[in-house]
């Protein structure tokens, strides 16, 4: 893939659904700032939307989605900058949701003419990004409508009245953050007219970089397509061309009582309805515009965050009362004086679509987003992590009096065992109360940082387990957690950053507390992330 490819990732609702309690966790279940754990996965890009006034004009409650106003943005664009990814800034142009369905003007704007609408565009587009600049946010990339279908934006219907506006908002882009690139972003591309649609904006004379599309394999044709008809506009036109928006389920649950995304008669989907589904299907939405589209640049994931609330345990009641007070939720009955469908509060229609479980943990699907970057020239390995070679170079150490170490330290065979690689395992027992490290020596790793994971099971009581690693500068310790009983395999981990080259030690504190203490583990590995 393209170096400067992009990864994006939509998480507009990111902050409504902290306030209501939600927590993010990475792979090991560790709670982490979401926005980091992105970027150590891949993600390069954070995509937000801008609504201009989502709030109700007389109570002033939010009407949800996320209250996707200015602040939000800003504050989603501090975190995105600190942990080192660039904001794609969407704007509506709305008060609310905008899509092929709803392009309604902002409340403030109803009455204005077509002139007044230019004005006020303007300012409100630099005015936003000028308080972006200010807080040293790096944008690089802003849209100038959202799913503008049939060049319907703002309340306008007709292709040279919201050209005129999408003009208004490029130039605001060029003067503030002359270095992002200025795109325009429309949907249903199975049915061919994007090459017509470019022709429109050409002949305006708009100057935009990006022409960018939503795909959503359930309703919008063959990748083959998508490739044919965005490879026919930056062909003729000259224009950068990305997946703006795109996502795919890993469950047909719902976690917030509240309706999702679901097969429907007619749709289509390309995968199974599981994790490895939806990173086939990110994969193959990534190789299609990396590689078999014309001016390729990326592809931006849809709301991988907007996880439900209460951690799939609430009662409508208690999850709408959250999605009411913060907006968590897709709508809030406040929204109902400015979009007349709306008739009750609300929650995710997409919590089976995200990169995260119900309790906030990291889903393996991310991985996506690291198969396709560079990985280093050189990758250190776990030996024999497998176990399918016996028990070397795995070594143990015993932490208690008087023991030399596990009465069993065998890699085993069990045909009761689904392992997690091979048909081995290190199969651990002893009769007495014991403490153990098991571990090996990884020699000569290059500076970067480096991810340690191990699987295992074990009984749901009298043992912990952390795993770790060391190096000569630090010693780095996952958080101590309980196994969950036969066969049921749990993976944890932790990262290590080394500013030179040097030998590691990977391994797990194992304490078994009670008598006849035991653990199989299984599928060691060491990833180098950077």
């Amino acid at each position: 893939m393209p170096s400067d490819f992009i990864y994006g990732m939509d998480a507009s609702a990111v902050p409504s659904l902290e306030a209501s309690g939600v927590k993010y966790r990475d792979e090991y279940g560790d709670e982490k700032d979401v926005f980091a754990i992105l970027a150590d996965n891949g993600i390069n890009y954070i995509r937000v939307r801008v609504w201009n006034d989502p709030y109700n004009s007389e109570t002033h409650k939010g009407y949800g989605g996320g209250n996707a106003d200015v602040a939000n943005a800003i504050a989603i664009g501090k975190r995105a900058t600190a942990n080192g990814m660039k904001l794609l800034v969407d704007f509506h142009y709305s008060d609310f949701w905008a899509d092929p369905q709803k392009q309604n003007a902002p409340k403030a704007w109803k009455s204005f003419t077509l002139s007044q609408k230019e004005s006020a565009l303007y300012t409100f587009t630099k005015d936003t990004l000028n308080a972006m600049k200010a807080e040293n946010i790096d944008v690089g990339m802003v849209q100038v409508g959202n799913e503008t279908n049939n060049f319907h934006m703002c309340g306008e219907t007709e292709a040279a009245n919201t050209v005129a506006l999408m003009k208004k908002g490029s130039q605001a882009v060029r003067e503030v953050y002359p270095k992002a690139m200025v795109a325009v972003h429309f949907t249903n591309p199975e049915k061919g007219r994007y090459p017509s649609v470019a022709a429109t904006l050409a002949s305006y004379e708009l100057d935009y970089d990006v022409f960018g599309t939503s795909y959503y394999p359930y309703w919008h044709g063959t990748l083959d397509n998508l490739s044919s008809t965005l490879s026919t506009v930056a062909n003729r036109y000259g224009k950068k061309t990305m997946v703006m928006e795109t996502s795919y389920l890993w469950t047909d649950q719902t976690f917030d009582i509240f309706g999702n995304t679901e097969p429907k008669d007619g749709d289509t989907f390309p995968h199974e309805i599981s994790m490895q589904g939806q990173y086939d299907q990110v994969q193959d939405v990534i190789k299609t515009i990396g590689k078999n589209t014309t001016n390729g640049i990326g592809v931006c994931y849809w709301e991988g965050t907007w996880m439900g609330v209460n951690g799939g345990t609430g009662t409508w009641d208690q999850n709408q009362a959250l999605w009411d007070r913060y907006g968590s939720g897709w709508a809030t009955v406040a929204a109902k004086e400015y979009d007349k469908e709306v008739w009750q509060t609300e929650g995710s229609a997409v919590d089976n679509e995200t990169f995260f479980d119900e309790k906030g943990v990291l889903l393996p699907s991310i991985e996506v987003f690291h198969h396709e970057k560079t990985e280093p020239s050189f990758v250190p390995e776990v030996t024999n992590g497998s176990f399918e070679l016996g028990t070397e170079p795995w070594k143990m150490q015993c932490l208690t009096a008087g023991k030399t170490g596990f009465q069993t330290f065998s890699a085993d065979e069990d045909q009761w065992a689904d392992f997690i690689d091979g048909t081995h395992g290190l199969h651990v027992w002893d009769p007495d109360p014991i403490h153990v490290k098991i571990y090996q020596t990884i020699q000569n790793v290059p500076a970067g940082t480096y991810k340690f994971k191990i699987s295992m099971m074990g009984p749901a009581s009298g043992i912990t387990v952390k795993p770790y690693v060391a190096s000569s500068q630090s010693t780095v310790t996952g958080s101590a957690f309980f196994l969950d009983g036969y066969n049921n395999w749990d993976e944890k981990g932790c990262e290590i950053t080394l500013t030179q080259t040097e030998d590691i030690v990977v391994g797990v504190d194992v304490d078994c507390f009670d008598e006849n203490g035991w653990a199989w583990f299984d599928g060691a590995s060491l990833q180098a992330i950077s």
